[in-house]
């Protein structure tokens, strides 16, 4: 072989070594600034893609991302130059974290996103109509709606800077108005007939059938009714309404805006009972970035949880701090004084957690002992001598009990906070005296919405012993303003003002199915009871013919080769 033959040759091993380089180099380093130059370098490879789609499949590319999320809310925090501006950058939503299913595709495989009925996607009209960011399976919901839609939910910018407000129909406050007579009557006959003739897309029936269907079992069809409240919301949104910017405003008090704050809420409920904590998360962010000087639906008192769960202890670290410096005074709740310490246990940072585990259980000692009693943990004589009192009722405890007591289970936790208890009593410091804290309204909405076991409202509670609570919308501001039901006719209500209280309660009753007429006092009650459960039953009834309908229409558009190609229906999962 000449001289110039081996030149040769050696310079095509040189391009040939630098093209491997890169092909590594290029799955890590981010694109360069110059596309076409990207595109074009990048051709030979996109051929060798195609024979490889399985592998690097559209799934996968939408969840392609650093495990180790922790370290960005830290470099966002310190490169914030105001206190305001860090909180807002603690609350960015990742658009790709949004959608449970991705979390259950990366902690259970494709089988069980299959089994949750597959990944987002059109699967009737329009494609752009039926795009979200929020909830999976937009284009069911789009064509369940058909036909039975009111409409009218818009929304539209304030005076204030970055600050929104929904705006209903004179249409869409009609049927309110139906609506809210309905369930003040205790109609639910007629809230269901509503449901069945008549609409699809008014939210606060979405939220209150929901709810029934919760109470009776019938959880996955419960959360596919918030899911299309969701949809229905974001659909009018204002092109400027950015909700994962963490910086749009909507302000409780008005009545059309608290929809999206409950349904937002509600929808983190069903999320994390599929156990998907790191998605919860970022819906709570979401809620929290709406109003997070005054936390309407007190969703700092489940953050830390979902945080925890989710191993994100950097983010809840941070957020604490920087909270902190802005006057929130976060370790005043139980529940962020324990997380906090736990995480800095978590990361190893030890002293750290020692220190901060050390004042939450002297300032909250009683969290101790429901954790404890909630295990079923005996605590030693020394640590019992201190703490295992009787200590007056706490609904923040309660609540942090019944959610965080299994994060306590584990060995080494249970070691390291026997390890500070036992300081504590062998140190002259003592618990403070807890005493009975007042509950505001923002705790008794988080309750009502939580549904958690354990911790339920006593009259004693309420603001007022009397005070009626409706699930889709518990306990409204003091200051609500823009209920513009109550400027609607009063449906000849004025009539019943003259009847005697037996007549009324004859009409009542008579919405039971179930009554007669011939009903002692004792009968009543027990006769309410299967009337509500007969509505029950047709409530589940409707819903199993509306998923029925929706597989046969989906069937039938497969059948006729209506669905979208693959391509478009990734091109709509990754939204």
């Amino acid at each position: 072989m000449s001289l110039r033959h081996m030149k040769r040759l050696e310079q095509l091993n040189n391009v040939s070594t630098i093209a491997d380089n890169d092909d590594e180099i290029d799955d890590v380093l981010p694109p360069p600034k110059n596309k076409s130059m990207f595109q074009m370098r990048n051709k030979a490879k996109n051929k060798k893609k195609k024979n490889n789609s399985k592998v690097d499949d559209d799934i996968e590319k939408e969840l392609r991302f650093i495990e180790d999320e922790n370290q960005a809310p830290k470099q966002i925090v310190e490169e914030t130059s105001s206190e305001e501006a860090s909180i807002d950058s603690l609350l960015t939503i990742q658009l790709k974290l949004l959608k449970y299913e991705n979390e259950v595709y990366r902690k259970f495989g494709p089988e069980a996103v299959k089994a949750e009925g597959g990944l987002a996607g059109a699967k009737g009209g329009p494609r752009i109509a039926n795009r979200s960011i929020l909830v999976r399976d937009a284009g069911s919901h789009y064509v369940e709606m058909r036909g039975r839609r009111v409409g009218g939910v818009t929304m539209v910018p304030t005076d204030t800077p970055d600050q929104f407000e929904f705006r209903f129909s004179s249409d869409y406050w009609q049927v309110q108005g139906e609506f809210a007579f309905a369930v003040d009557f205790g109609d639910s006959a007629g809230l269901l007939e509503m449901l069945i003739e008549r609409i699809s897309d008014h939210v606060d029936l979405l939220i209150q059938a929901s709810d029934m269907l919760r109470e009776e079992g019938e959880v996955p069809r419960s959360a596919d009714l918030i899911e299309r409240a969701l949809y229905i919301l974001e659909k009018a949104f204002h092109p400027s309404f950015n909700l994962h910017s963490g910086k749009c405003r909507l302000d409780y008090a008005c009545k059309p805006n608290r929809a999206l704050y409950i349904t937002l809420f509600l929808h983190a409920y069903h999320i994390s009972l599929k156990g998907c904590p790191r998605t919860a998360l970022e819906v709570s962010k979401a809620i929290l970035s709406l109003d997070p000087c005054h936390d309407p639906l007190a969703v700092l008192l489940v953050m830390d949880n979902f945080a925890i769960r989710a191993h994100e202890y950097k983010w809840l670290i941070n957020f604490f701090e920087v909270m902190q410096k802005n006057g929130r005074n976060l370790d005043g709740l139980p529940n962020m004084a324990y997380s906090v310490a736990l995480a800095h246990f978590h990361l190893k940072e030890y002293d750290k957690a020692d220190d901060l585990l050390r004042k939450a259980l002297l300032r909250f000692p009683n969290v101790l002992k429901a954790v404890a009693d909630k295990n079923s943990v005996m605590m030693d004589r020394t640590s019992a001598g201190v703490f295992d009192k009787f200590y007056p009722e706490n609904l923040f405890v309660d609540l942090y009990a019944e959610r965080c007591a299994h994060l306590f289970k584990e060995a080494n936790v249970m070691q390291w906070m026997e390890k500070v208890c036992l300081e504590i009593a062998s140190s002259p410091d003592r618990p403070e005296k807890p005493t009975t804290p007042k509950y505001p309204r923002n705790l008794l909405r988080h309750i009502t919405l939580s549904h958690v076991n354990g911790v339920k409202l006593q009259p004693r509670h309420l603001p007022k012993a009397d005070e009626t609570v409706y699930g889709f919308d518990p306990f409204p501001p003091k200051t609500s303003y823009g209920d513009l039901t109550q400027k609607l006719p009063q449906r000849n209500l004025d009539v019943l003002d003259g009847l005697p209280e037996a007549t009324i309660n004859n009409f009542l009753n008579s919405l039971n199915p179930n009554w007669t007429g011939h009903e002692d006092d004792q009968n009543v009650g027990s006769s309410l009871r299967r009337g509500v459960g007969s509505l029950v039953e047709a409530v589940v009834d409707l819903m199993g013919n509306i998923m029925d309908a929706r597989n046969e229409a989906n069937n039938e558009q497969e059948a006729q080769g209506d669905n979208p190609a693959p391509n478009e229906r990734q091109d709509d999962a990754q939204q």
